[in-house]
């Protein structure tokens, strides 16, 4: 497997909101929005929401980290808990606990007392050694009945390849947390093997998932 690139990363931290709000007294809401945006530079303001636990979303902005400078797609505050979009989902982390900490300081918010593991979606850019096909120990056969039935039909020979494969813990309801790998076909030139990877994993652990997977089939 080659690692092309990291294409999004997720980072989801939950917590108890009656944990992190100041003891007393509150921030205006307009100041807090207004130095988000400058301290992380958004070019695209939230509006401010109907009710009190409606979501703030800042989208377009960047950051730097010990000496590193992150791009931001998007940080989303809700009620009950904070989402954030970059490429890498290390960077997502880097920032949520950057306003985490700013947070506290400059608001007076709180730390949580319950710890919530954070959550994560990842899509990176694979090459894999081999087509999707290999996954499937059948597939040859389902290959031919398909292909077959297709030409019947049709009056011409195609031969048919797995373009996705999908893994989810629970069919009987939509998910988060699934596991999917399609060919990429986004980018101007398609190019054999190549896969646009999507899962609820750090995108370390995602790349290094689909490496033992690979190995494994």
């Amino acid at each position: 497997m080659n690692y092309i690139s990291a294409h999004s990363g997720q980072s989801l931290q939950l917590y108890q909101p009656d944990e992190v709000r100041p003891l007393e007294r509150g921030p205006f809401l307009p100041d807090v929005i207004a130095r988000t945006v400058a301290r992380y530079q958004f070019a695209k303001l939230p509006t401010l929401p109907a009710a009190e636990e409606g979501p703030l979303k800042f989208e377009i902005g960047k950051i730097i980290v010990d000496g590193v400078e992150i791009s931001i797609n998007s940080l989303e505050i809700y009620r009950d808990g904070i989402i954030v979009n970059t490429r890498h989902t290390d960077d997502s982390d880097a920032v949520i606990d950057d306003f985490f900490g700013w947070m506290i300081e400059t608001f007076g918010f709180r730390a949580p007392m319950t710890k919530i593991l954070r959550r994560y979606v990842s899509a990176v850019i694979v090459d894999l050694d081999s087509p999707l096909n290999s996954f499937l120990s059948r597939f040859e056969r389902a290959q031919q009945i398909v292909s077959d039935a297709y030409e019947q039909t049709r009056g011409e020979r195609r031969d048919f390849h797995v373009s996705q494969i999908t893994i989810t813990p629970n069919l009987a309801e939509p998910q988060r947390d699934f596991f999917r790998l399609e060919i990429r076909t986004s980018s101007p030139h398609v190019v054999p093997n190549r896969y646009f990877c999507t899962a609820p994993l750090p995108t370390r652990a995602h790349i290094e998932m689909l490496a033992a997977l690979e190995r494994a089939v």
